[in-house]
């Protein structure tokens, strides 16, 4: 090594005594220097507020991130549950009149007939009758029916009976098809006939009650 040295000195190359040479400590110092700055440079980034709730440095999102954003959506808003609430309102208010009306009309049809009565029954002698035939399952229906046009309902019957003829005919035909267009075929049925079951159901009370004595003999 000190030959080296010797040579260089008698060639003029300037060698660096160790004095001239930076202490070792300086050395360590700029090297962790170096170090610090390439951790710096290469450190993971701590994640966000974004990625603890469920959002990836890419913009992904989490699945209980994407199902609560979906439940948000699905979910009705206020004015679509004000809707549903006011809809539920008006159906409930329709419900009352129609009931109220359909009561109207049997109370005008129970006292046109108490009025035909003889004098010496019960004042609701009539309604009592006709509120006995709500037992009486093609009496109520043709009550419910009677505003149904006997034409448009007896054109519709004639419809089913037909398709009810061709399903009788195949033997792969559905049963349920088969009992659901018999139901059908009774109501309309019922509602084509429905004038002449209300006035049937009437003249029997009349009947009956006419053949009723006096409880005191004049």
């Amino acid at each position: 090594m000190s030959e080296t040295l010797e040579q260089q000195r008698e060639e003029g190359v300037a060698v660096e005594t160790p004095s001239q040479l930076p202490a070792q400590s300086d050395m360590w110092s700029e090297t962790d220097a170096l170090i610090s700055e390439f951790d710096q440079k290469t450190a993971t980034p701590e994640p966000d507020n974004a990625t603890e709730q469920g959002v990836g440095e890419n913009g992904a999102v989490s699945n209980d991130e994407l199902d609560n954003f979906i439940a948000s959506l699905s979910a009705p808003s206020a004015d679509q549950q004000r809707i549903g609430q006011l809809t539920g309102e008006l159906d409930g208010l329709k419900a009352q009149i129609r009931a109220a009306e359909e009561l109207k009309a049997f109370n005008e049809f129970s006292d046109d007939l108490q009025k035909q009565l003889p004098s010496w029954l019960p004042e609701d002698y009539a309604r009592v009758k006709l509120e006995s035939l709500a037992h009486d399952p093609v009496a109520r229906l043709a009550w419910d029916t009677r505003n149904i046009d006997p034409k448009a309902a007896a054109l519709d019957l004639a419809h089913v009976q037909f398709a009810l003829k061709q399903l009788q005919g195949n033997p792969n035909a559905d049963p349920a098809k088969v009992r659901e267009l018999n139901q059908l075929a009774y109501q309309l049925n019922v509602a084509a006939n429905s004038a002449a079951i209300l006035r049937q159901a009437r003249n029997m009370i009349l009947k009956e009650a006419n053949g009723l004595k006096p409880p005191i003999d004049p």
